[in-house]
């Protein structure tokens, strides 16, 4: 680490009560938890876009039952909600996925750039 890292961490020791050995040795902790629960959030969304899909599937087939003048708008509509809720999954991951790498593969860079990214 270099000065300003080594400055920044004694800043933030001292701010909260501790030294900044200790509060080095918790962050390096903290990483690989950050990441393992990053990459838990998005098997959640994909999990989700999947029951979203079954569901609005199932949907469809009711509300064709029901609406059978309307089929192709029907279908339509569903698409159209199953598909953004697939791309605000996939935007999601891929806003999680590099951070939640970096925690587990190399702690002491993710610690780094949580201690810079502090001030």
């Amino acid at each position: 680490m270099n000065n300003e890292t080594l400055v920044a961490l004694q800043q933030l020791a001292t701010k909260l009560g501790t030294t900044s050995e200790y509060l080095w040795s918790i962050l390096l902790k903290q990483a690989p938890i950050d990441g393992y629960i990053s990459i838990l959030i998005m098997l959640l969304m994909f999990m989700s876009g999947v029951i979203l899909s079954i569901i609005s599937k199932n949907l469809s087939k009711k509300l064709d039952e029901n609406f059978s003048y309307q089929k192709e708008e029907v279908r339509n509509v569903v698409a159209i909600i199953s598909a953004s809720a697939w791309i605000l999954a996939i935007i999601g991951s891929m806003a999680i996925l590099p951070e939640a790498i970096i925690a587990i593969v190399n702690p002491e860079y993710w610690a780094l750039s949580k201690i810079l990214g502090s001030f």
